[in-house]
């Protein structure tokens, strides 16, 4: 009885936390988990459902040895329910796959498969491993040996056989270029996708590259298709597939910016409905630690008192964690909240 008592709770509290996101200049409300509850508790699933609520869903490999490498243990199982539960519900996804040299490379290009596979998932973010916190300071690595950003995207491009090259992917222009890398891909009629570095040129549309899970409608997206659109008329018997690449740019400048004006999240499943996204973020640790990156940072935490903070800067040097867990925490932070936990 106590456990259900803890699940019902649970569940309250995480609706009380997407009830208070839920603001107009709010466009996606995000839960990143590890996904062990939406696979065996439907109803908390069926409220994310209800709710519009996107799931980021951690994802470090399909067989039970790189889990055990990664998070300690087997979670094939718990891993495919949540899985099931996601595409079931058609709950939009993103896929945060940890990229560790000698456990889970070889099955970078089997997460790419299923993010194509699947029209619930919209994004997949590769993260080479960074060893920072609790954790990654307790991870037996060598530094001298290590994924990096070309290294994960030589991979896909690998096991994919090409489906994905690496010529399709961009550094994302706010970050350093060994921050983050890019590629949308879009979705033409009959379903499948092509990268739009095949008939983009991003040295001319840079404003294409966005920190952003799909490309969002703004004046900026709206004006850059618009000249896309020009250049592919112009080529599309040199580009392959140009006349389906044609057709489904025009659907999607149709789509995102009809004549009637859309709402701030209609845009935005509008936009969802035309592309696909896969993103690589390498963040620092103390083996690779750059301060030129750290001052080029478009990512970062907000704190208690009002700052911001540089995501592998705050990693770092604030968060403590190595240390142990009972690090102390700084002057300026703050106890977590603690909500109480509701019964009946």
């Amino acid at each position: 009885m106590g456990g259900s008592f803890l699940a019902s709770g649970y569940r309250r509290q995480q609706s009380d936390l997407i009830a208070i996101a839920d603001r107009p200049e709010i466009m996606r409300t995000v839960i990143i988990t590890n996904g062990l509850r939406l696979g065996k508790d439907r109803r908390f699933a069926e409220q994310i459902k209800a709710s519009g609520t996107y799931v980021g869903l951690q994802l470090d490999g399909f067989t039970a040895d790189t889990h055990e490498k990664i998070r300690g243990r087997d979670l094939c199982e718990e891993k495919e329910a949540a899985l099931r539960a996601l595409k079931e519900l058609d709950i939009p996804t993103q896929l945060i796959f940890v990229a560790t040299r000698g456990v889970n490379e070889h099955q970078i290009g089997q997460a790419v498969e299923l993010f194509l596979r699947e029209d619930h998932i919209l994004s997949l973010n590769f993260q080479p491993a960074a060893y920072t916190g609790f954790g990654g300071g307790r991870f037996a690595h060598d530094p001298m040996d290590r994924l990096t950003i070309p290294g994960v995207i030589r991979r896909v491009a690998e096991q994919t056989s090409r489906v994905l090259a690496y010529e399709d992917f961009f550094p994302l222009p706010c970050s350093h270029p060994q921050c983050v890398s890019l590629t949308y891909l879009l979705k033409l009629n009959d379903g499948s996708t092509v990268p739009f570095a095949r008939f983009v040129d991003f040295t001319k549309y840079g404003t294409l590259l966005r920190s952003s899970a799909t490309l969002p409608a703004s004046p900026e997206i709206h004006d850059a298709l618009h000249d896309v659109i020009h250049d592919v008329w112009a080529r599309q018997e040199e580009i392959s597939r140009g006349p389906e690449i044609l057709a489904a740019l025009r659907r999607t400048l149709d789509e995102m910016f009809p004549e009637r004006p859309l709402s701030p999240k209609e845009a935005v499943r509008a936009s969802e409905r035309q592309s696909k996204s896969i993103f690589l973020h390498h963040y620092m640790d103390r083996h690779d630690f750059d301060l030129e990156r750290l001052r080029k940072c478009c990512h970062h935490y907000p704190q208690v008192d009002g700052r911001i903070m540089p995501a592998c800067g705050f990693n770092m040097f604030h968060r403590g964690a190595a240390k142990g867990p009972n690090t102390a925490r700084p002057s300026w932070g703050r106890a977590a909240v603690s909500l109480p936990v509701v019964r009946g």
